[in-house]
């Protein structure tokens, strides 16, 4: 392996800075199994929470770069990072949660639940945040945008007092 053509520079960079967006990620899921939620649960909740960090992260880090493409010296190297960045995100993004919870043997809540008194109780997947199966389980929700359970929202704007108009 030729040393001195500079491939262990760019891989060195790459690596750290995909490396940054790994453990906010890996942070996060462990912070939610600190707050209680089920591992399986912990996974995708950080996965949610944490793609807009990473995503921008990532998305400073392209943008960066895009000067130093034009420069003879640094420019190879911009390019590389610039492509590496934006794959190894959507890697890490998409790839990470899965194999967090191949490597720790997570696997999805289920719930036990009989229709009718009639019929033997059976499994069923949940949602986080969701008590009991309904007849929309595994669409789409409409409140996405909201932040996940257990990130604290802003406190109620007081009341502004009116004065007496004199």
């Amino acid at each position: 392996m030729d040393l001195k053509s500079g491939r262990v520079r760019k891989l060195i960079g790459l690596a750290g800075i995909l490396m940054r967006n790994t453990l906010i990620l890996i942070e996060q899921i462990r912070a939610n199994q600190v707050q209680g939620l089920e591992p399986y649960h912990a996974v995708v909740e950080a996965t949610v929470q944490r793609s807009r960090p990473v995503l921008l992260t990532a998305l400073a880090a392209v943008l960066a770069f895009v000067p130093l493409t034009h420069s003879v010296f640094w420019g190879s190297l911009a390019y590389t990072l610039i492509g590496g960045t934006a794959v190894g995100t959507i890697l890490i993004l998409i790839f990470l949660p899965a194999l967090y919870a191949i490597w720790f043997r997570v696997k999805p809540a289920a719930v036990t639940t009989s229709d009718s008194a009639d019929e033997p109780a059976r499994d069923v997947l949940v949602e986080p945040g969701a008590s009991a199966p309904d007849a929309t389980a595994g669409a789409f929700r409409a409140d996405w945008w909201r932040p996940a359970s257990g990130m604290t929202q802003p406190a109620p704007r007081a009341a502004i007092p009116q004065h007496a108009a004199g």
